[in-house]
C-alpha cells in the first residue's frame, strides 16, 4: 500500500497551499490512528479532486470537523467520500453555467456552496435554472459567488 500511495502522491501537482491542506489531513489521520487503508483512500480522493482542479481545502476541513466531533475513521471516510461526489457534481454545474455566460467570483467557493445545496437535496437542474433566471431568493449563498 505504501508504494501505491507514493506513486499517487508523486503524480499530484499541488501548489504550496494545496500541499498544506494535503499534509494537514494526512497528519490528522496519522495522529488519530486512522488505518493505512483510510490514508490510501484519502490519497485517491485527493488525486481525483486535484485532477478535477478542485481544492483540497474543503476536504481538509471536513476531516478536522469529523475528528473534532469524535467520529470514527470509517464515518469520516464515508463523509469525505460523499463530499467529493458533491464537489465534483457542483463543478459540473459551475462549468455548465459558465458555458451559459454566468461568471463566478471564486470557482472554489462556488463548488463548495453548490455542493452544500446538492447535499441538501437540491437538484443540479433546479440550481442551474434559478441561477440562469437570477432568482436566488431560496439560495442566498449563491448571491455571494456569482457576478
Amino acid at each position: 500500500m505504501v508504494g501505491e500511495a507514493q506513486g499517487i502522491v508523486g503524480s499530484l501537482e499541488l501548489d504550496d497551499e494545496e500541499v498544506v491542506h494535503f499534509r494537514e489531513t494526512v497528519d490528522v489521520f496519522r495522529e488519530q490512528g486512522f488505518p493505512a487503508r483510510s490514508c490510501l483512500d484519502y490519497v485517491n480522493l485527493a488525486y481525483g479532486l486535484n485532477k478535477a482542479d478542485i481544492s483540497l481545502e474543503d476536504l481538509a476541513y471536513k476531516v478536522r470537523e469529523g475528528v473534532a466531533k469524535g467520529a470514527t475513521p470509517d464515518r469520516v471516510m464515508v463523509v469525505i467520500n460523499d463530499r467529493v461526489g458533491w464537489l465534483k457534481s457542483a463543478r459540473v454545474v459551475v462549468l455548465s453555467l459558465e458555458n451559459e455566460g454566468v461568471d463566478f467570483l471564486d470557482k472554489q467557493m462556488s463548488y463548495r456552496v453548490l455542493a452544500d445545496y446538492l447535499a441538501r437535496g437540491v437538484s443540479p437542474d433546479e440550481l442551474s435554472t434559478q441561477v440562469l433566471k437570477r432568482d436566488l431568493g431560496d439560495y442566498p449563498a449563491l448571491e455571494n459567488v456569482i457576478r
